[in-house]
Order: C-alpha cells, then structure tokens, then sequence
C-alpha cells in the first residue's frame, strides 16, 4: 500500500494525520442537497486509514468544514457509524455559520497555523487543491497530499477496455471527458506514479 509506506519510511517519528472528509472518506456529490446520514462511505480510503491509524506512532485526526452548525453533529455521527477508529477528541469539524462563513479555505488555513508543533510530523490529506495549495504558502513545515495518496495505482488493472471518466482539475474548472483505460494509462512495469498534487480524478462509470 502506497500511503501506508510512505508513513513507515517517515521511521519512528511521532505522525499526526489531518484527514478530510468529504471526497476523502465520504463521497461528495455536487448539487445534492446536504444530508450527511446519506453520504457513501469510501471504504477503500477507510480501511486503509485505519490501518496506518494503529501504528503506535500515529495520531488520526479528522479536519473538516460544515457549512451550517448542525453539520457538526451529523458529521460527527457519521463518523461514529463509519469510521469510529477517529477518536472523538480528535474530530475538529469547523462549521461555517459560526465563523462568520468563511470559506472552508481559510478556516482550514487558520486551524493547521495553530496546530502545536510538538516535534511531530504534520500530515493534511485533502480532495481540494485549493486549500492544499493555500497552505502549501502558509505552511512550510506540514506534508501536503491529495486524496490520489490513497490510490494504489500498481492494483489497477492496466489495458482492460473498461471504460473510465478523467476529470481534469484546471483551478476551478471541471472538464469531463470519457476515456478506454487501455488508452489513458501507458505506465511502465512497476512503476510508481505519485499521487501528491495529482492534476486528475477518476470515476468508474456506473
């Protein structure tokens, strides 16, 4: 597993991880009205989380935004029913309306600047590039990856016809196109393709 390597050559240093939630752990669908009891776990990222939240030098945390105040409690409850491997304590879900709605950016931004640094290894794993890039200006000190970091790219079955939509991540703007597998990915045997700031997403057509 990618992620989970990457952590155990970081060796014995103490590791707090700050994981989103929507897009990272729970799907998000844009235009959906907000109900977060009916939001699809990713397993996958989930199990995999949690298997690098039992290595002793690992401390899981989550970092999120709701936009309304009772978003917290649902997230909270979803984490519960899902994940509840994230220790309550460690559960920072920032709600907007509270904070005078401020973008999900800067009250990200302002929460990691004031995370104690305590000699640990800081780690943010996020789905918005914004805001990862945003505290890649502000933030010299913490190791930023996108969602992709959990994908094992080595799993994927290269030159299979099925067929795949690739997303293109360019600022803002979203371009969709649908691609043969076999066509997209022309990746060397055994080759490692970095996840961290990837420009792209993939979603299996369903």
């Amino acid at each position: 597993m990618y992620f989970e390597k990457c952590i155990e050559d970081m060796g014995n240093k103490k590791i707090k991880i700050y994981v989103d939630m929507d897009g990272v752990i729970a799907d998000y669908n844009v235009g959906i009205p907000y109900n977060y009891d009916k939001k699809r776990p990713l397993s996958t990222n989930i199990t995999k989380l949690e298997k690098v939240s039992k290595m002793e030098n690992v401390e899981m945390h989550i970092l999120s935004v709701s936009r309304m105040d009772e978003g917290v409690a649902q997230k909270d409850e979803w984490l519960n029913k899902y994940a509840p491997f994230f220790q309550k304590e460690n559960r920072a879900i920032i709600p907007r309306e509270s904070n005078n709605f401020k973008s999900s950016t800067e009250l990200k931004s302002d929460y990691v600047k004031n995370i104690e640094r305590d000699g640990s290894v800081i780690i943010v794993i996020d789905d918005d590039c914004r805001i990862l890039k945003k505290l890649q200006e502000e933030n010299n000190d913490v190791i930023l990856y996108k969602d992709t970091v959990l994908v094992d790219w080595s799993t994927l079955l290269l030159g299979t016809e099925q067929k795949i939509k690739v997303y293109l991540i360019l600022g803002t703007l979203n371009f969709g196109d649908t691609w043969k597998f076999s066509n997209f990915f022309k990746c060397p045997q055994n080759s490692q393709v970095s996840p961290k700031f990837t420009k792209y997403k993939i979603f299996h057509n369903v």
